[in-house]
């Protein structure tokens, strides 16, 4: 690959990833001249954009109507809703409402108000009181079965009865206190087997619960006929295995568009840069001052031949000879046409001149420097060896 095509390959490449300034810009439109750009430099840089995008898991069907479903029971909604906040308490699993329910009357008293918290509180300690009524009955009636055995299963039930009379007077008392238009108890002298029916609430919205534990999600998601799909950290290492596939493919993609370039555009051998260089009809012939070496330059190829004599043969590990070309379109700034070695016993040695930059003028001198091994990156005039100046 010959410089010129280097230097195109470099543009395109920060052309597709980052962009050019504008002497950059106005460099590319030099070396492209009538050809048109290569797409394949923001195909691949597209296609690692694409790639490289997070991947997110769907959620499975069954497992979205079910969450939904969820909300639907304990929000009182089957939808998001935008900035919604819910209680700081925890839902009841449907088992433990049922017992609940079964044991004492479920009543509902929504107020802002801090005299009707104490009133919630003053009716805790009265069902509190009622329970131990009810247990202190108990533990009479076993008594008095095991000590006396005389006592008919009639005077028990009495006993029973007035128990829950008291507890049933008291709970209307409170309920009356807090709201005038709650139903009076009708079942106070119903059995303890079976248990008073709740009180219906009225009509106000519905308190907001946060969502119910894992144990219990997974036992309302069985209620629904749906299998709960458990998660583990196994799905989120697929996951990241995906996308680090995915970006290596995308590497890969690139590399094999670059390989594709090269090839498609894969310099000549020497033999064949030489015959251009002698076949140009803008060939200059540079000649070096007190010596026969010569230097061939095509501008419009952007390739030129070097044959030099009567230079000692250097040591690659100690210095090298590199050559600069003073370009007239850069002000007369250096630029690196590469460096070489001249082998023990060699009297003329030839190499193709093929430089770092694109030459924009017409070059003002050609000049060959011994440099420490590996070369500079900046001309030193003072390291000349050969120069040859403009014919």
């Amino acid at each position: 690959m010959s410089a010129v095509d280097k230097r195109l390959h470099t543009l395109l490449t920060d052309r597709a990833i980052h962009g050019l300034d504008p002497r950059e810009q106005q460099e590319l439109d030099a070396l492209l001249g009538t050809r048109s750009l290569d797409p394949s430099y923001e195909h691949a840089a597209a296609a690692i954009e694409l790639t490289l995008l997070p991947h997110a898991p769907v959620i499975p069907g069954e497992l979205e109507a079910a969450v939904f479903a969820a909300a639907a029971e304990y929000w009182g909604f089957a939808a998001l809703r935008p900035g919604a906040r819910t209680g700081g308490m925890r839902a009841l699993a449907p088992e433990r409402r049922a017992t609940t329910t079964a044991r004492h009357q479920v009543v509902e008293v929504v107020d802002e108000d801090e005299d009707d918290e104490e009133d919630d509180e003053e009716d805790d300690e009265d069902e509190d009181e009622s329970e131990d009524v009810v247990d202190e009955s108990e533990d009479l009636e076993d008594e008095d079965q095991g000590d006396e055995g005389v006592e008919s299963e009639d005077d028990v039930e009495d006993e029973d009865d007035e128990v829950e009379d008291d507890d049933s007077s008291d709970e209307d008392e409170t309920l009356e206190s807090k709201e005038e238009d709650d139903d009076d108890d009708d079942d106070d002298d119903e059995s303890e087997d079976e248990p008073p029916a709740p009180v219906p609430p009225k009509d106000r919205p519905k308190r907001q619960s946060p969502p119910p534990p894992p144990e219990e999600s997974q036992a309302g998601l069985s209620d629904l006929g749906l299998t709960p799909t458990p998660t583990s950290g196994r799905d989120d290492l697929l996951t990241r295995r995906a996308a680090y596939f995915s970006a290596v493919v995308a590497v890969a993609v690139l590399i094999l568009a670059i390989w594709m370039l090269r090839n498609r555009s894969q310099a000549p051998d020497r033999e064949e840069q030489r015959a251009e260089v002698e076949q140009s009809d803008d060939k200059i012939q540079w000649t070096f001052a007190g010596n026969e070496s010569t230097v061939q330059w095509s501008r419009k190829r952007q390739l030129g031949v070097l044959e030099l004599q009567g230079l000692e043969a250097n040591e690659p590990s100690q210095k090298q000879y590199q050559l600069w070309i003073l370009d007239g379109g850069r002000g007369g700034e250096a630029v690196s046409a590469g460096l070489f070695d001249i082998p023990a016993g060699v009297e003329v040695f030839e190499c193709i001149v093929e430089p770092a930059l694109p030459i924009l003028g017409a070059p003002k001198a050609f000049v060959v420097t011994s440099e420490p091994a590996g070369g500079s990156v900046r001309f030193d005039a003072e390291r000349a060896v050969l120069q040859a100046r403009s014919p």
